[in-house]
């Protein structure tokens, strides 16, 4: 089973990437995808 790891999953959900996250949510042309510890969007 994989899993993200905490201090990841802490940097995805900090204020530092909040606006885009927020983008991709509202966004349908974005995609965003993990790759073991990194982000692809």
């Amino acid at each position: 089973m994989r899993a993200i790891s905490e201090n990841f999953e802490k940097f995805l959900q900090s204020d530092e990437l909040k606006p885009l996250m927020n983008k991709i949510k509202v966004d349908s042309t974005l995609d965003f995808e993990i790759r073991e510890d990194k982000y692809e969007i």
